[in-house]
């Protein structure tokens, strides 16, 4: 009976262990990525493949309006052809809205611009392997990975510019792990705006 009691709190003890070197790993992923590509992106992972979180869609807001984007790389649709996406998503993308906003100057090459951003955004989203990010004026100016459902990772350049009170609570001196960067659990019960 006893041998069974010290087996099972060693077996959480190592899967925590794992759990931390996950965390850790992710950590340094994103820090050494490309992270600020997110900023005013929402994005999210519906399912994975060899361990690659596989978003169809994500949102990036311009002006406190959002775009829906789709992941081209999904799709066997050309950028300007709405139909074929709403045929495989049943989702009305605003690519069009997006370029308006985006104050592309030269029009030959807003197609190009918008097809290298969505690529840029998907690439460095599966590079992170998070579940995923969080970034939009409701928030305030801050970046926000989800690295799983307990645990988090933030990039936060200034806490006054922070606006949603659960997430301007959890950038504190225990969660902060660098300069502008922070790190904690998510209460099962928080109420965080997203």
């Amino acid at each position: 009976m006893m041998k069974t009691i010290v087996y099972i709190f060693l077996a959480i003890f190592l899967l925590g262990c794992a759990n931390t070197d996950n965390n850790t790993e992710a950590i340094h992923r994103i820090k050494s990525g490309n992270f600020r590509v997110f900023k005013n992106i929402m994005i999210q992972a519906r399912n994975h493949q060899k361990d690659k979180p596989i978003a169809y869609f994500f949102t990036k807001e311009i002006n406190k309006k959002k775009f829906l984007l789709p992941n081209l790389s999904l799709f066997n649709c050309k950028l300007n052809d709405s139909t074929c996406f709403k045929k495989h998503t049943n989702k009305k993308f605003d690519i069009d809205g997006f370029i308006k906003a985006s104050n592309i100057k030269n029009n030959n090459d807003v197609h190009q611009y918008t097809y290298n951003f969505i690529k840029e955004v998907i690439t460095e989203y599966e590079k992170t392997g998070v579940q995923k990010i969080i970034s939009n004026s409701d928030i305030g100016n801050c970046i926000i990975f989800y690295l799983n459902e307990k645990y988090f990772l933030a990039y936060v350049p200034e806490i006054s510019n922070v606006y949603n009170v659960f997430w301007k609570n959890s950038f504190n001196d225990k969660n902060k792990i660098d300069k502008y960067w922070y790190s904690g659990s998510i209460p099962a019960t928080s109420n965080h705006k997203q």
